[in-house]
């Protein structure tokens, strides 16, 4: 039985459906579910059934709310939503924001924009429109929107103000609902090129001549937002000759270049790390570059030095020190 069908069958009942996996569904009552409720949920879906217990005032609300967000969507459909999630984006886009903070309140959706560093808030939305939002942006990148209970990231683009956007997306499931955060890729709007890095006239001979070494690792760390991005394809494209075969494994694949081999990492089992990797380590003079050192990765096949030459530069943002 789908999901769909579980719904009325528990409002039946006085009950609301909380979950509904491969395994397990949640429901929550106000008092001990009825018999005929917990033979007919057993019956139609052979899973295992956990149950919440809930104050009469809190059914009540989760009701009253689940009533209010159905009238919503009716008033406010698909078109109106998907628009308004494109006036968030765009907005972002305006304000050159690096990422776009959606969460869920009791009382209202907060959303706020990070522009060089600081997070600002947007006026704020009505609570209704949490769900049908989040929803929109979990469709866009794919994810699956039946989930509420497990974090989820994902990457999708569109076309906003006439430009090609990527944006990276990542859930968290909270108190009120999923929050969300996304990350603007693709926006890089200066060139890329080593003299506009502003680097000193002694810098930019260092950092040049560390990429012009024939093998090594080059680690460029910082905080969010102060550059590495831009540092490291910038290096690339530096070294982005016809002669020189460059292979990249990112996660994600932030900035397209022309005439190099870009992977972007797949979460399944079998195009993790390591096994992208591989093949580079198979071919002779390669240069290689690791995206995104920071991601959870295979310590071994970070440190493991490949038998041709290789050149390899993973951007890491640095941890804090925890205090004693």
């Amino acid at each position: 039985m789908k999901t769909e069908q579980l719904i009325p069958l528990c409002r039946r009942y006085h009950a609301m459906l909380l979950h509904s996996d491969e395994q397990t569904i949640s429901i929550a009552v106000v008092n001990t579910p009825p018999a005929e409720l917990m033979e007919a949920l057993r019956f139609a879906t052979q899973k295992r059934i956990d149950i919440e217990c809930w104050s009469q005032e809190q059914m009540d609300k989760r009701l009253q709310a689940q009533e209010k967000q159905a009238q919503l969507a009716q008033n406010d459909g698909p078109e109106n939503i998907a628009e308004r999630v494109n006036q968030i984006l765009e907005q972002a886009l305006r304000q050159r924001a690096s990422d776009i903070h959606i969460e869920p309140t009791e009382t209202h959706l907060r959303i706020r924009l990070r522009v060089d560093g600081v997070l600002h808030a947007l006026p704020l939305l009505a609570p209704e429109l949490a769900a049908p939002v989040i929803a929109r942006l979990k469709v866009l990148a794919s994810l699956d929107i039946a989930e509420h209970r497990l974090p989820q990231d994902g990457q999708f683009a569109l076309n906003l103000a006439g430009r090609p956007l990527s944006f990276r997306i990542a859930t968290l499931p909270c108190r009120y609902g999923e929050k969300i955060v996304l990350r603007l890729l693709h926006q890089v709007d200066q060139a890329l090129d080593l003299e506009a890095l502003g680097l000193s006239s002694s810098q930019l001979a260092a950092f040049r001549q560390a990429l012009n070494q024939p093998q090594g690792l080059l680690l460029v760390t910082g905080p969010t937002g102060s550059g590495k991005t831009v540092s490291l394809y910038s290096a690339l494209q530096a070294r982005n000759r016809e002669q020189v075969n460059i292979c990249s494994v990112e996660d994600p694949l932030e900035i397209p270049i022309a005439g190099m081999n870009q992977t972007q990492i797949n979460p399944a089992p079998d195009s993790l790390f390591t096994v992208c990797c591989a093949p580079c380590y198979a071919r002779i003079r390669i240069l290689s570059w690791w995206a995104r050192s920071a991601m959870p990765r295979p310590l071994k096949s970070r440190s493991k030095p490949p038998r041709p030459v290789i050149w390899c530069s993973p951007p890491c943002t640095p941890i804090p020190p925890a205090k004693p």
